[in-house]
């Protein structure tokens, strides 16, 4: 609207401008043509005297002369009329009020106009036989002047008025349906833009250049969409390969796990086949390999569960049960690394609508590294809590409650120069083939994407705390 406003005051600026000077230019036109007729009734007058001037002069001689032309003068009441001597040294009561330099053209038989003291001096040049050059001197006063000019003042004026008040209308008019209204709906557009709606616009069937800019508009939200769809799929591939990288790591602990169950079963199934275990024996030797059995089969349909592929899907997520169960799964790893998990759920914590999938994600890469951490061993403590929390300004940076999960190892802490770049993709400090540099980056992804953030908090030679906030609002 402030656009249309600024087209409207500077159109209607140029308006008044341009009417202006049109006035102006009318006034001096009035102007010119009153003193051009005022001249020209002089130059009739004056002729028209001067022929019969001449004639009594001549017959009558220069008294009755003067005598008539003062009679004459009284009668006309809007010219005042005198005869002046055109010499140096003439009488007082003869010299023209013009200077004698501007009255040289009369000389050449020409009428001289002058404008002196309000007034219009007009001459008109006398020849008498055996007299010098004289002239008819016939003034009149300018005031009518005034009155002609202040009527074209106020005829412009009215004029000026009534075109800027028509024009000021028209165009505001114009500006509201051919700019304003136009650009609020490209403005309403960019700001579902900006909240994520990608939908394009009606298209608009004018073509001027706000229609080519929505229409571009429109074109974008296209390609930002076949973007946001490519980089969907880009997330979901590099969560996928991040997966399966911890789902080699956990194998690996899996694979150690399951050596005791299989020797049990083994010594079992030995002990039935030869005949040492009978009656009473055999049943328990059968009892103890059904045991190690299903204790074989949950361990594998964990890792089988952590490593299938699944499409998002959001639930209501007990966080506390998530965070044992990942400890659960993880716990084969970290037993061949002598770490020990500490758990610390104390009950109440407001469960959150999310993806178990992904959620159990981000914490067995979070065990995980924290695992690789401490390689002398330790432990890593865990703990659900509900907290009151300022999120970072991207998140509204609006105190509120939100659910912390935190995970804490005992290991060397993560150095200055390391700590801006862990959430960056393929960014590790692990030596070549231990690590694909994605397992922070896909974290921070999928917190970010349930409306959380991760909270780092590391000193060298005290150990790391990563602190993944979920928001209460989703509860």
């Amino acid at each position: 609207m402030r656009l249309t406003v600024r087209l409207v005051v500077w159109f209607f600026l140029c308006v008044v401008f341009a009417v202006g000077i049109n006035g102006y230019l009318a006034v001096r036109s009035e102007l010119e043509r009153f003193e051009s007729d005022a001249a020209a009734r002089h130059v009739v007058i004056g002729l028209v005297l001067r022929a019969a001037f001449a004639e009594v002069m001549d017959t009558d001689g220069e008294a009755r002369a003067v005598s008539v032309l003062d009679y004459t003068d009284k009668h006309i009441r809007l010219v005042d009329i005198r005869w002046v001597h055109l010499e140096v040294d003439a009488p007082e009561d003869r010299k023209p009020n013009a200077p004698l330099a501007k009255l040289a053209p009369l000389r050449a038989d020409q009428e001289v106009h002058d404008k002196a003291d309000g007034k219009l001096f007009s001459y008109v040049p006398v020849h008498i036989e055996g007299r010098p050059l004289s002239a008819l001197e016939l003034s009149a006063s300018l005031d009518g002047e005034r009155t002609v000019v202040r009527d074209a003042i106020l005829r412009e004026v009215r004029a000026v008025a009534t075109v800027a008040i028509a024009v000021g209308i028209a165009a505001a008019l114009l500006g509201i349906f051919l700019v304003g209204r136009p650009m609020r709906r490209i403005v309403e557009h960019a700001r579902r833009i900006g909240k994520g709606d990608l939908s394009p616009m009606p298209a608009s069937p004018r073509r001027d250049e706000i229609s080519e800019l929505g229409r571009e508009m429109n074109a974008m939200c296209a390609q930002l969409a076949d973007a946001q769809e490519a980089k969907l799929v880009a997330l979901d591939q590099l969560r996928r390969a991040e997966r399966l990288s911890t789902v080699g790591k956990l194998a690996s602990g899996l694979a150690h796990e399951l050596g005791t169950p299989l020797n049990v079963i083994t010594l079992r199934a030995k002990a039935i086949a030869q005949g040492r275990a009978a009656g009473p024996g055999a049943q328990e030797a059968a009892k103890s390999i059904g045991e190690q059995t299903s204790k074989m089969t949950n361990l594998v349909r964990q890792l089988l569960d952590f490593a299938r592929r699944k499409a998002p899907h959001r639930d209501v997520v007990n966080v506390e049960e998530l965070a044992k169960r990942t400890a659960d799964l993880v716990e084969t790893v970290a037993a061949k690394s002598k770490v020990r998990f500490d758990v610390r759920v104390g009950g109440g914590v407001p469960k959150v609508q999310g993806d178990a999938s992904q959620l159990e994600q981000v914490l067995t890469n979070l065990f995980v590294n924290a695992i690789h951490a401490m390689p002398g061993g330790g432990a890593i403590h865990v703990a659900t809590t509900l907290v009151t929390k300022t999120p970072p300004a991207d998140h509204g940076g609006k105190k509120g409650s939100w659910i912390e999960i935190s995970v804490r190892d005992e290991g060397n802490g993560i150095t200055e120069e390391t700590l801006p770049h862990i959430f960056e993709p393929f960014f590790t400090t692990k030596d070549v083939g231990e690590g694909t540099g994605l397992g922070l980056a896909v974290c921070y992804g999928i917190v970010r994407d349930h409306g959380g953030w991760i909270d780092v908090k590391t000193a060298v030679r005290e150990g790391t705390t990563f602190a993944v906030y979920l928001p209460k609002e989703l509860s």
